[in-house]
Order: structure tokens, then sequence, then C-alpha cells
């Protein structure tokens, strides 16, 4: 009669330390940094491989610590891909490398295309990965220029219905788009106030015009009501969902000022290609 194999006692307590450490490890590097499905079945797929790992015995015992060692290993290097390509995503389309410390300046924002910034942010690595990451339709939501900080900022803003969670791409002072996710509460703005016209179709319309027509027409109402010139030093320049009138959708709203006090605030209804009124 065969006697049974002592229990090593310290083994098995080692593989249990070893266990728990890698599921902290992974659970903490996989859904503290960002949620997505590709981590959730990394992650399963760890715990789940792990508890059988450390109840078996002989060569599935063994096959096992090696599955669960190329997961862990997978996700700390997808995850570590992840976190370098949504820090450096890549240039906005007003890049210039004869002004590497400028994303954006005045009065050069006047002759930006807001359709070239936003396809500029979906073009790239970041964009693409975080569409494999969530499944669903992802949507642009808005866009913001401003040139009142050193170098200029771009923010464009985007949406995951399926996931709720925003998307959004930050560039300023000449350098890569950063990119950032964050839990969306509620429905978008698009969705509040959303009409049979796109936000892109929005957007091609202001371009067609372009910024520097709007800012034009601030500057013959600033003249007309206050008799001087207007001297703006910076500009900011954003795309909101407002409601005016029987408008409801995207509207395009400029704010300059010279450095001390707001100079002008106006908005501007793109459908119509009409100025709302605006206070100067």
């Amino acid at each position: 009669m065969n006697s049974m194999a002592p229990i090593d006692v310290k083994t098995v307590f080692q593989n249990i330390v070893i266990g728990l450490l890698m599921a902290a490890g992974l659970f903490f590097s996989i859904l503290i940094l960002n949620y997505s499905w590709i981590k959730i079945l990394v992650l399963s797929l760890t715990l789940g491989c792990g508890v059988i790992w450390l109840v078996s015995h002989g060569k599935l015992k063994k096959a096992l610590k090696y599955l669960v060692f190329s997961l862990m290993i997978f996700g700390i290097c997808f995850t570590s891909l992840e976190r370098h390509i949504f820090w450096n995503a890549g240039y906005p389309s007003t890049y210039n490398d004869s002004i590497p410390d400028v994303t954006i300046s005045y009065p050069s924002i006047l002759n930006v295309s807001l359709t070239e910034l936003v396809q500029s942010a979906e073009e790239t690595a970041a964009f693409n990965l975080f569409e494999l990451e969530h499944l669903g339709e992802t949507t642009f939501e808005s866009i913001a220029l401003s040139t009142s900080r050193s170098g200029g900022r771009i923010d464009v803003t985007f949406y995951n219905e399926d996931a709720s969670i925003g998307f959004f791409f930050t560039s300023s002072g000449g350098y890569h788009y950063h990119t950032r996710t964050m839990s969306w509460i509620g429905p978008p703005p698009s969705q509040i106030y959303s009409q049979q016209q796109t936000p892109e179709e929005a957007l091609r319309q202001m371009d067609n015009l372009g910024l520097q027509w709007f800012y034009d027409r601030v500057s013959e109402m600033y003249q007309n009501r206050t008799g001087t010139t207007l001297n703006a030093s910076t500009l900011d320049v954003s795309t909101e969902w407002q409601e005016y009138n029987e408008y409801r959708g995207m509207i395009l709203q400029m704010i300059g000022d010279n450095g001390m006090v707001i100079m002008f605030t106006a908005s501007f209804l793109p459908h119509s290609n009409q100025m709302e009124p605006c206070s100067t």
C-alpha cells in the first residue's frame, strides 16, 4: 500500500501568497489605470487559472503556472503600452516644427480648421486603441481652443455611449496630445440638444465660413457699439450645445480679452450662418 506524500505546507503557503500578490498587482495595473473589456478578460482568466493552479497537481499545475504568468506579463505589458500611447497620442494638425513650443496662438487661431483638428485626433493610435477597448460607436462631442495660456491649448472630447465614458484629447505648449478617460454620468449634451444636424456637419459649416469670418463680424459689432477698434490679445473658441429660440444644437462661442478684461463674448448659429446677439 502506497503512502500519501506529505503536504508541503511551506510550498502551499508560498503559492497562496504569490497568487494573492499577482492578483492584487494585476487588478491594480489593469483596472485602476483604465477600464476596458480586454483588461477585464485578462484579469478574469488570470484569477480563474490562478485558483485552479493553486489546487491542481502534476502536469496541469505546471501548465497553468506558465499560463498564469503569461497572462500577467501580457496584462502588464498591454497596460504599459496603453499608457505610453495615451500619453504620447500624436500632434494636432496645427503642429509646426518651426515653433515647437506653440500648439496654437493668436491670431493664427483664426486660420484653423475645426474639422481637421477633430480628424487629427481620430486618426491617432490612441483613438483606435480606445475604440478597440470599448465596444460601440465613439462620437465627437466638443472642441475648445484657447490662446489665453502660454503656447495655447486644444481640447477635443469624444463619447462612447455603450461604456458611458468620455475620451479627452489635450495638447498644450506644442506637445503631443495627452489623452484620458472619465466615466460620464447622464447623457452628453449632444443627446440633450440633438437635432438632425450632426456635430460633424456643424463643424463643416463653421469651417466653410472660417473663424476669421466670425471674428470679423464681432469686430464690426464691437466698433459699432464702442466707436473703437477691437484690439484683443487672446482669443478662446469653443463649441457648445445650447438652445437658442427654436434652434437646439451645436453653436460656436468666441471670447476675447486684452489681457486684463473680457472685451467680448459672442455666440453663433452654424445652421443659419447668423450671429446671435452677443455682449461686447
